[in-house]
């Protein structure tokens, strides 16, 4: 009675799952950055890189890490070849994390050396938890 039962669970166990796909080549569709910090002075460095002969259209997105929530998204458009890069950054006190650019390739909302300050409303407030929101650990 359990050997069926035994049996299907081996065979799903045994397949190659995967969420994201990598071509032959080595590229993908999705780039997942595990982790940014701006803790103890480090900046989070960042470049992204078009390696094809086609304009790209990217969403990049940044989630704290206490329960993925975003904390800022923008869309990013790249030449043919083209290379965007940003840095996160920690400035003013309270310290929050800020992205910065000096590229001048297209961004929505517009990223550049004016920095843009990541959103604190998607998990402070109304939307708080049990985990602190005062940014010392960003």
């Amino acid at each position: 009675m359990f050997r069926p039962i035994l049996i299907i669970l081996l065979v799903l166990l045994s397949l190659k799952l995967q969420a994201v796909h990598l071509s032959k080549d080595g590229t993908g569709q999705v780039l997942i950055f595990p982790y940014y910090t701006v803790n103890g002075g480090i900046d989070t460095l960042i470049n992204l890189v078009n390696t094809t002969d086609e304009a790209k259209a990217l969403r990049v997105r940044f989630r704290e890490a206490a329960n993925s929530r975003e904390v800022f998204t923008f869309n990013l458009y790249l030449g043919p070849n083209d290379v965007w890069a940003g840095a996160v950054i920690k400035s003013g006190e309270p310290a929050i994390a800020k992205i910065i650019s000096f590229d001048q390739s297209c961004t929505n909302p517009v990223v550049n050396t004016n920095t843009q300050q990541f959103y604190k409303y998607y998990y402070t407030g109304d939307f708080s938890d049990s985990y602190p929101d005062d940014d010392k650990d960003i």
